[in-house]
């Protein structure tokens, strides 16, 4: 679960200074319970140069705010963040709207309606009083002229929202180790290698797991989809659909180059789960979504799945072609 700012919530609706500092207070609020409970609140990079009055800016806005206050908003919407952009899911060249037909694509409520499609939860803040005091916000995906898709995203306003959720969900995990632990117990579906996750050494980064969650259990979920014949289901038809096909899907087997290079080939060579000194080839792999400044990250695992607890993960760390 990430909660993500809504930056449509401004939009020069505010008449006086006093109401726009009480409502960064709030919002500021809102981000320190989130964070207490291991979680963060993503914002915009450009968030600083909206509008909150006619013809004042958020930078002109703040400056008689007490100066620690003033910082600390500052520093998180210009440099600290995190910024959802970096880790963008929805594609740009795709059609979102809420009710009054206003179109969102390239907003958090865009980014948040096509997250919860593709079974990564995201909720959104927003300031108030604004035009978004509303909950559910309804978004609707034009898939195509005939096709569309409405979406429901949970947005908050109030601290009481925020701490009613938050109560609702799991201990957010703060480690590598604590990530391993996770991912072994709650996907009964594969068969990992005693030490699939390779990421000691690199700082934990809440994105880059909640990034890793959300394919292994992409990958749980295909592996638990087949019937009693044996033949697999629409639920992993539908799997299949969302993430392995499409102009970029999250996961593909390795390009032929890497496949031609015995180098690479090597490294995507693991130890036979079943057979004493045999080795598997695993070149299907997810990508993670990491930051720019965090190194790439790859989830390798035996493809094809004939059967049910077949699938095979033995690595989860750095690309390995590189």
């Amino acid at each position: 679960m990430e909660f993500l700012l809504n930056e449509r919530s401004l939009h020069s609706q505010f008449n006086a200074l006093s109401e726009f500092q009480q409502a960064v207070e709030s919002i500021m609020k809102i981000r320190a319970l989130i964070r207490k409970a291991g979680r963060d609140l993503f914002c915009h990079q450009s968030l600083a140069d909206s509008v909150v009055a006619p013809g004042l800016l958020i930078r002109q806005a703040i400056q008689s705010m007490d100066n620690n206050a003033r910082q600390a908003f500052m520093h998180w919407l210009t440099k600290g963040g995190p910024f959802w952009l970096d880790q963008r899911q929805h594609p740009d060249d795709h059609w979102f709207e809420i009710e009054d037909g206003t179109l969102v694509t390239d907003s958090a409520i865009a980014e948040a309606a096509y997250c919860l499609t593709i079974q990564h939860p995201r909720e959104i803040v927003s300031f108030s009083p604004s035009g978004f005091i509303r909950n559910p916000i309804s978004v609707t995906w034009r898939l195509s002229e005939e096709a569309t898709s409405i979406i429901s995203v949970p947005n908050h306003w109030e601290q009481t929202s925020v701490e009613q959720t938050l109560s609702k969900l799991p201990i957010a995990l703060d480690s590598w180790g604590a990530l391993s632990d996770h991912i072994r117990r709650s996907c009964d579906n594969i068969r990992f290698a005693e030490n699939f996750l390779q990421l000691e050494g690199y700082p934990f980064k809440k994105c880059v797991s909640d990034g890793i969650l959300q394919l292994v259990d992409v990958l749980n979920k295909l592996s638990e989809a087949f019937a009693d014949d044996g033949n697999h289901t629409r639920d992993f038809d539908v799997l299949y659909d969302t993430f392995f096909k499409g102009e970029d899907p999250y996961f593909t087997d390795e390009s032929k180059p890497n496949l031609d290079n015995e180098q690479y080939v090597r490294r995507m060579t693991f130890v036979h789960p079943d057979r004493v000194g045999q080795f598997l080839i695993c070149s299907w792999h997810g990508k993670v979504n990491s930051p720019k400044n965090f190194i790439p990250i790859r989830i390798h695992f035996s493809w094809p799945i004939t059967r049910k607890g077949e699938l095979y993960l033995p690595y989860i760390g750095k690309k390995l072609t590189m």
